[in-house]
């Protein structure tokens, strides 16, 4: 679809070169022309990297907001639920978890929405995700958070702890007990090897 009202960027601290993109931007929208999304996406998420480095923290929520509009309106629903599902993952996505999803997750790295790094992907910046995942409904994150239990669960090697933090916000109190022994014992373990460890220096 077309968007028809000009969009308005916040152009302090934003370097020159980043704000006639800015206007140019501006002026493509304005126009009502339809430039591909994935290209306009990658170019707002840029500027908002820039006004973030800059210290703008203002502009670049602006930016990133405005590619995640641009996105919600135009993306196809399987990049849009991997974009939502990995809202709500911290850090990063391993690559297990988004099997079967490989076209949607290419998508979302197109519209430099997600980056690739190493076997997993992630947010470009954590105002991206934190934007996505506000973006939601809190029945829409307790189900992504069951649906990332669900998924995490299923892969071998994963942080208890990190089980345990999509049980409580998912409300599966069984699955939280469950995990909260193991990651306890755990860390029982690690503290356990930890002091055995320890050389004690005589005084």
């Amino acid at each position: 679809g077309r968007i028809v009202e000009p969009v308005r960027f916040q152009m302090r601290g934003v370097a020159t070169e980043a704000a006639q993109a800015l206007v140019r931007a501006e002026t493509i929208l304005g126009e009502q022309a339809a430039p591909p999304v994935a290209g306009l996406a990658r170019t707002l998420n840029l500027l908002g990297a820039l006004a973030y480095k800059q210290g703008d923290l203002a502009a670049a929520e602006t930016h990133y907001l405005r590619s995640l509009t641009l996105l919600r309106s135009e993306a196809q629903p399987p990049a849009r639920d991997v974009a939502r599902l990995v809202s709500v993952i911290p850090t990063s996505t391993d690559a297990a978890v988004l099997v079967d999803a490989e076209e949607a997750v290419a998508e979302c790295i197109a519209t430099g929405v997600l980056v690739a790094r190493g076997d997993a992907v992630a947010y470009r910046h954590e105002l991206m995700r934190r934007a996505v995942e506000d973006s939601l409904s809190p029945a829409q994150r307790a189900a992504l958070h069951r649906r990332a239990l669900s998924l995490l669960a299923g892969v071998d090697g994963t942080d208890p702890a990190r089980l345990v933090h999509h049980a409580g916000l998912a409300g599966d109190v069984p699955a939280m007990l469950r995990y909260g022994v193991v990651a306890a014992a755990r860390a029982a373990a690690r503290l356990a090897m930890s002091e055995s460890a320890e050389v004690v220096t005589p005084s």
